[in-house]
């Protein structure tokens, strides 16, 4: 810690109260008791950048009808989640199996959603493992995903395709001459051709209905998103991805994410280790 950043006061209860509510009014997020200390160090840290000494009028400047710059810098260090490939195995390999199931029964193509897939692990992990999918029927792969994050950082990662090693500890070694080209002992780039499946956009999951491509979706997996929601904001968000699916499409959340059932439309599958829905025909 450096000295500037030493000389800065702690943000008071009401000071961070403060930015507290602005993070949910801008984002629908709340702040977990375990991620308080880095939003407070995540201030402190952008006021010493700055040169400025005031929390308030950092605060002023955020919440300001000109703030909207400052405010998606500070907001993407606060909102950007640690991640990794394959980050919950047996939720992609269901959607694997699932897909499989599809196509066998004569589905030609495949639409998938990554609800706020941070750096992009998940969005490019559900494009392999839909791809084993259509290797193992031995058809031409048809499939696209899109993945969403509030954060523009998150996305400028994302859309670079490269990942340090320890990103990559779920991954079979299969799988990393399959879908990776190794930089260096440390470094690791996605295909070109798993790159080409996947596109990212800027996105808040408060925002679902304005989204043109989210309508007859095939999968929509959003998984360590929902926890960061009120529970009747959590109903919402549900509702409106349930309304993103084609009839029999499937919506993969969480294992605890939801423990009740979220909405008419959807109803559980009885996958052991794994929560998911699919949409009903009404």
């Amino acid at each position: 810690m450096s000295m500037s950043e030493q000389s800065l006061p702690e943000l008071t209860t009401a000071q961070f109260s403060c930015w507290r509510a602005l993070i949910e009014e801008y984002a629908g997020v709340q702040i977990a008791p375990d991620r308080e200390a880095f939003v407070r160090l995540g201030v402190r840290r952008r006021l010493e950048e700055l040169g400025e000494s005031s929390f308030d009028s950092y605060f002023e400047r955020v919440n300001g009808l000109g703030g909207e710059q400052e405010r998606r810098l500070i907001f993407d260090r606060m909102l950007i989640k640690e991640t990794h490939f394959f980050r919950h195995r047996p939720s992609f390999d269901f959607v694997s199996r699932s897909v499989f199931r599809q196509i066998s029964e004569g589905m030609t193509s495949t639409s998938a959603w990554s609800v706020g897939c941070s750096t992009g692990e998940e969005a490019y992990s559900i494009a392999m493992a839909i791809n084993a999918a259509y290797e193992t029927c031995d058809k031409k792969p048809l499939f696209g995903v899109v993945g969403s994050d509030i954060s523009h950082q998150a996305l400028m990662s994302a859309r670079s395709g490269i990942y340090h090693s320890r990103q990559l500890k779920q991954v079979t070694e299969f799988e990393k001459r399959q879908y990776f080209t190794e930089m260096s002992a440390t470094e690791f780039s996605v295909s070109e051709s798993t790159k080409r499946r996947v596109c990212f956009l800027n996105s808040n999951i408060l925002n679902i209905p304005k989204h043109s491509f989210a309508n007859n979706l095939d999968i929509i997996y959003c998984q360590n998103v929902l926890i960061y929601f009120k529970r009747w904001r959590r109903r919402e968000i549900i509702q409106s991805l349930a309304q993103c699916l084609k009839p029999g499409g499937l919506l993969v959340l969480g294992v605890g994410e939801c423990s009740e059932q979220p909405s008419q439309l959807l109803t559980r599958v009885p996958e052991q280790g794994v929560l998911a829905y699919v949409r009903s025909s009404r």
